[in-house]
């Protein structure tokens, strides 16, 4: 599918970035949240957002949920706040979150922590698409 109707595809890693980032964060606030959920989206969110910016630069997302891997990837021209994040402590929630394994569960502060660490990232690249004309929206 082609035309004006269909989003260019790295807008639409960047939206599914920013729609797992709100999901997460609305996790958070409901009652009685359960962590691994916002752990896993933020990941998520962190990894969509960082494939946005390859894609817009290379032309490809590899398929790698490797954070660390994949900022190592980006031209040095994207903002350092990328990889400033606590990438390490995002990556395990690829896995961990999504299923049992023998590491403890996600607390109510690893939630917190890991939605702070990918809105980090998705407004350093967001922040960077409109820097370079490029409307995320």
């Amino acid at each position: 599918m082609t035309g004006p109707d269909v989003e260019d595809e790295e807008r639409r890693w960047l939206r599914y970035a920013r729609e797992d980032l709100a999901l997460a964060q609305a996790l958070l606030e409901r009652r009685h949240p359960v962590p691994r959920h916002p752990c896993w989206l933020s990941q998520q969110a962190a990894e969509k957002a960082i494939k946005a910016a390859l894609v817009l630069t290379d032309g490809e997302a590899p398929f790698v949920h490797d954070l660390e891997a994949l900022v190592n990837l980006l031209a040095e021209d994207w903002p350092e706040e990328v990889a400033r994040a606590d990438l390490e402590a995002l990556t395990p929630w690829a896995s961990d979150a999504r299923y049992p394994v023998e590491r403890p569960e996600p607390t109510a502060e690893n939630a917190i922590h890991s939605v702070a660490e990918a809105r980090k990232v998705y407004e350093a690249i967001a922040g960077e698409f409109a820097r370079r004309g490029v409307n995320g929206e």
